[in-house]
């Protein structure tokens, strides 16, 4: 089980403004797809918490997604929009969701949220959308922590490894 966010494929603005370390848009999607397949398996689960890419057309998304290993679950970003959300490679494509992981409940929304259902018994929150460094990072914040691809070397974070900078 993999939790991850904000690929943002194929959007080259995305490549200056969270300071990601490519030359191009290019470069930063074969590495990511390079990455995601090193540690996700054909028949793994993937949560991608939003933000995708800025994929121009329904070829261009087939292209992307085939390419990328797992059975994968969409949590509705602010830059996914309807081709994104309808596409039919998802397993679910949902506004948020709540799952059982070996590593306890997750409550998964795009957004950062000061509290969710369980929060007062023991349910962490994991989100994406924030990119700036301040922001971003593998230390949680009162339960919850950040997924974006920048806090997790541009690559989905099994859920062993969030387990692991969570101790209960």
């Amino acid at each position: 089980m993999f939790f991850t966010g904000c690929t943002h494929f194929d959007h080259a603005g995305i490549i200056r403004m969270a300071r990601r370390p490519f030359a191009s848009v290019e470069e930063m999607n074969e590495a990511m797809i390079e990455r995601w397949n090193a540690k996700v398996g054909p028949k793994d689960t993937v949560f991608h918490l939003g933000d995708f890419g800025f994929l121009k057309n329904q070829r261009r998304h087939d292209e992307v997604l085939d390419r990328l290993n797992g059975q994968i679950h969409l949590v509705h970003g602010n830059h996914d929009h309807t081709l994104t959300r309808k596409q039919k490679r998802w397993a679910s494509s949902e506004k948020y969701l709540e799952v059982e992981t070996p590593a306890g409940r997750f409550v998964l929304f795009h957004y950062p949220i000061e509290e969710w259902n369980g929060y007062f018994r023991g349910a962490r929150h994991l989100h994406a959308h924030t990119h700036r460094p301040e922001k971003v990072g593998t230390v949680p914040l009162r339960n919850r922590i950040n997924v974006t691809v920048e806090a997790w070397d541009y690559a989905p974070a099994h859920v062993d490894e969030i387990a692991a900078v969570w101790p209960r």
